[in-house]
């Protein structure tokens, strides 16, 4: 076992490891986390803050390395969150939008837009991707 910390705004945690699995929790951006174990692209995890938050969520969502943070505060704002998974930082974005004549507005406004996990459940059901995932029995 060791600590972690949750990568992004909010992370779910599953009951099982699985994307069709019923929700228990939510783990925010920063929560400190230790892995019990892991199975494919999931871990199962305990939180350190609160030791009844115990369950599994995507691999993609924890990161070893310290968040750190200002008071109350994250030391990057959503934005450079964004930015960094894309390899981008907030001058590389500017320089490359003043290189360039594109509106980037509609780019910015789907970013917003973030599906809930029953949208992304009937997207894969839908499209018959279920092999991706071992559906709840």
């Amino acid at each position: 076992m060791y600590a972690d910390y949750i990568r992004c705004e909010t992370a779910d945690v599953k009951a099982k490891a699985s994307v069709s699995a019923k929700t228990t929790a939510t783990l925010i951006y920063g929560d400190e986390i230790t892995v019990l174990q892991e199975k494919k692209n999931w871990k199962e995890v305990k939180s350190v803050a609160d030791p009844s938050i115990k369950g599994w969520v995507p691999a993609s969502s924890i990161t070893a390395k310290k968040v750190s943070f200002r008071g109350n505060q994250n030391s990057a704002n959503a934005k450079e969150l964004a930015l960094a998974g894309k390899g981008f930082n907030t001058t590389l974005e500017q320089t490359y939008a003043e290189q360039s004549d594109m509106d980037f507005s509609q780019v910015d406004a789907v970013e917003q837009n973030i599906p809930s996990m029953e949208t992304v459940f009937d997207f894969i059901k839908s499209g018959k991707l279920k092999e991706t995932y071992k559906e709840e029995e």
